[in-house]
């Protein structure tokens, strides 16, 4: 059909369109005679209550709404469908003038970032389930925790989940980042959910259908940790190594210990290595090997974590790593905890409390003291205070996540306690910074944080 518009000066101008029919309320004579004046009624009657709403919410397990949701509906035998509503904010879809006496099936997908919400405190809390130390009551921690979709929870799930952690893979090959329920699903057995509702199905459709509702699992997170409230540091694990001077092909074995490795019952960190080539880790008080490493140019990531926590003397190795210098270097210099693949923390004593990981270097690193510096996160300026055994000279250094070298402070430090003030604008950048001071052989580093106004 032709179809015209004027405006109100009687310009116009006119569109060919084309035109579907379709019979959604099932009324048209399948002969196609004229339906006879006593028909007319009924079908009138069909045509007002011809178009329902279909329409829910989808949220987690524990009330957190679950927005950019793809819910679809379909019907067969109606051309205009399947059709798509995008969940919003609050979690909700609907679909509305559906057609009656139809039945409709409603199905959920949301492909995003596989990582959100997974870290290696999941995997810990997955194999203290797998070996009955503390195992799930939830049947939906339970269907998280099926990373490899064969519907069950096994050290094959482990695995995958720790390949994701280390950035070795973006995805999980055989399941999708999240996996929804119908809400009204009664499992049979809580301790094992399989099978389960994935759809809704809504059948001779009557009346408004508006608790059509879905809970989603983003597979891997186990804690509940997705769309949490950021989880606060609330101590520091320090892991310490021998500083060393390298030339170019020299084989550098670094053994790694622990300050304070107590209670200690997982971590994660990235390990940024410049001017070095990482050849292999060999276990020591902790049961590591090449799997828990994820290796990318220029950096490392690595994580570990025991369904019993361990306890580690300060002198006792907890694992060595391999490099090959490709540069002369400084080990200090060439080695810089971050979070670039995977975020830098620690899971210690009875409640998993989160702790952030420094790295410190010298033969007697904890003879000096560097501590957190304070206001953090700041906007303008802060104050770093360190401890020294003996007056000598030391440098203050700020650099970024690439180790781009921020700014420089040298002095001559009394024995004892000692603080130096930065100023924000003298460092130009904002975002996650490291700070690390060296006195003599002794390099010790920490993080900080600048807020823009």
């Amino acid at each position: 059909l032709d179809v015209y518009v004027w405006d109100a000066d009687g310009n116009g101008d006119f569109c060919t369109v084309g035109i579907i029919l379709a019979d959604n309320g099932n009324v048209c004579d399948p002969e196609g005679e004229i339906v006879e004046e006593e028909e007319e009624e009924e079908m009138e009657e069909v045509e007002q209550g011809s178009g329902y709403t279909i329409a829910g919410q989808v949220r987690t397990s524990y009330g957190e709404m679950i927005d950019n949701v793809q819910v679809t509906i379909e019907a067969s035998g109606l051309s205009e469908y399947p059709i798509i509503a995008t969940t919003d904010a609050a979690g909700a879809y609907a679909f509305a003038n559906n057609p009656t006496d139809e039945s409709y099936r409603l199905t959920a997908q949301r492909d995003m970032d596989f990582m959100e919400g997974v870290s290696t405190l999941d995997l810990l809390l997955i194999s203290r389930h797998i070996v009955d130390l503390e195992a799930f009551n939830d049947p939906f921690a339970i269907l998280a925790a099926d990373a490899s979709g064969d519907g069950r929870v096994s050290a094959v799930d482990l695995a995958e989940l720790k390949r994701l952690v280390l950035g070795v893979n973006d995805n999980l090959p055989n399941i999708g980042s999240w996996i929804f329920v119908d809400a009204d699903q009664q499992f049979f057995d809580p301790s094992n959910p399989w099978p389960f509702s994935s759809d809704i199905n809504v059948s001779d459709l009557s009346q408004d259908m508006m608790s059509e509702d879905f809970i989603g699992v983003k597979v891997g997170d186990v804690n509940q940790s997705f769309q949490g409230a950021e989880t606060r540091s609330t101590g520091t694990l320090t892991l310490q190594a021998n500083d060393e001077l390298l030339v170019a092909g020299q084989i550098a074995s670094v053994d790694v210990t622990a300050r304070n490795f107590d209670q200690v019952a997982g971590y994660q960190f990235t390990l940024a290595h410049n001017g070095m080539t990482f050849k292999g880790i060999q276990e020591g008080a902790l049961n590591v090997d090449e799997t828990n490493i994820g290796i990318e140019e220029g950096r490392l990531s690595m994580l570990w974590y025991s369904p019993r926590a361990l306890e580690v003397s300060a002198d006792e190795t907890l694992f060595t790593l391999t490099f090959e210098a490709t540069q002369s270097t400084q080990l200090s210099k060439a080695l810089a905890l971050n979070s670039s693949i995977t975020k830098s923390e620690a899971y210690v004593g009875q409640s998993l409390d989160t702790y952030e990981i420094d790295l410190e270097f010298g033969e007697n690193a904890s003879d000096v003291t560097l501590y957190q510096n304070q206001p953090n996160p700041f906007e303008e300026m802060t104050s770093i205070g360190f401890e020294l055994p003996t007056a000598s000279q030391a440098s203050i250094t700020i650099f970024d996540v690439a180790g781009k070298q921020l700014m420089k402070i040298d002095g001559n430090y009394a024995a004892g306690y000692n603080t130096v003030t930065v100023n924000a604008t003298d460092l130009d950048a904002t975002g996650v910074l490291y700070y690390q001071l060296q006195t003599g052989s002794q390099i010790v580093t920490k993080k900080m944080i600048v807020v823009s106004k």
